[in-house]
């Protein structure tokens, strides 16, 4: 097996087990939490002004309600 193979198998195996690591070291309460609505749609509109190296934009979020109030 050449040398650039093998540090592409390592290098897979190593990113394997470190994402492993971090998905079982999360706190799963913290994802579990009950939620009052439901994102229906994401707007994204942006624009860049390169000459003023500014990013202009708005977001519309949609959303549903899981709960009557």
């Amino acid at each position: 097996m050449n040398l650039n193979r093998r540090f592409s198998l390592v290098t897979l195996a190593a990113t394997i087990l470190l994402a492993a690591f971090s998905a079982f070291a999360q706190n799963r309460t913290e994802f579990d939490r009950f939620h009052y609505f439901d994102v229906q749609h994401y707007t994204i509109r942006v624009s860049f002004d390169r000459a003023k190296k500014k990013v202009l934009g708005d977001t519309t979020v949609s959303v549903r309600s899981l709960k009557p109030f």
